[in-house]
């Protein structure tokens, strides 16, 4: 008789669970995957709103939003200011900022005082630089794509950063760091904000003009 030789008996186990466990890895990594893929498609808005403050008196709001999807990343900021200097003066300024991978896309800086329209223009990234849309001034605009504007300063605080975008004055302007969390951005009208943050977060701006100082004030 020949001997019994339990080979393929002693092999069929250890197969079956190769088999299963690489059935159940490629099930984790696809789980994980489509998980990745819907934590990058849905990212939590994140909102942020400031009080308008002049000496103690409420003249407005400033309103923010981020919202994210996969590497794309919006940030708009609406405000509205009512005031009196000699008159009655209201004004009111959408700014609006598309960024893809942290470089900017797309642009726009909207702004009314009274009834009157005074500046509405933007720019977008497209064909390997930036073009202008809406009414633009004749400025040159950035060669290279816009790493941080001045909507960055709301969400980032920006440490070892030395100049930012505005799309309000279509131009650079410099950042200086006057104190821990605190940052002076100068105007080229000649004014300047000053940019407070605790712990990494704005909870300040202070709009110094000659006759009518402003503070935005972040509320709890």
């Amino acid at each position: 008789m020949q001997d019994f030789k339990p080979t393929k008996i002693l092999n069929m186990e250890p197969l079956g669970l190769s088999s299963r466990i690489r059935k159940f890895r490629v099930f984790v990594l696809g789980f994980l995957s489509l998980l990745l893929s819907f934590s990058l498609q849905a990212q939590p808005d994140r909102k942020l709103e400031f009080n308008v403050v002049h000496h103690g008196d409420l003249k407005g709001t400033v309103r923010l939003s981020e919202h994210s999807e996969g590497n794309i990343r919006h940030i708009k900021v609406e405000s509205l200011i009512q005031t009196w200097f000699l008159f009655h003066i209201t004004v009111k300024t959408i700014e609006e900022a598309s960024y893809r991978e942290d470089l900017l896309i797309s642009s726009r800086f909207y702004q009314k005082i009274n009834e009157h329209e005074q500046t509405h223009q933007g720019m977008i990234w497209k064909d390997g630089n930036y073009q202008g849309i809406g009414r633009q001034n004749a400025v040159k605009l950035p060669d290279a794509p816009v790493e941080h504007t001045v909507l960055s300063l709301y969400y980032n605080e920006p440490v070892n950063i030395r100049e930012i975008y505005s799309d309000n004055f279509q131009q650079y302007l410099p950042i200086n760091k006057m104190a821990a969390g605190r940052y002076r951005v100068d105007l080229p009208n000649g004014n300047s904000n000053y940019y407070t943050n605790h712990q990494g977060n704005l909870v300040c701006v202070d709009v110094e003009q000659p006759l009518h100082d402003l503070q935005f004030i972040l509320k709890p």
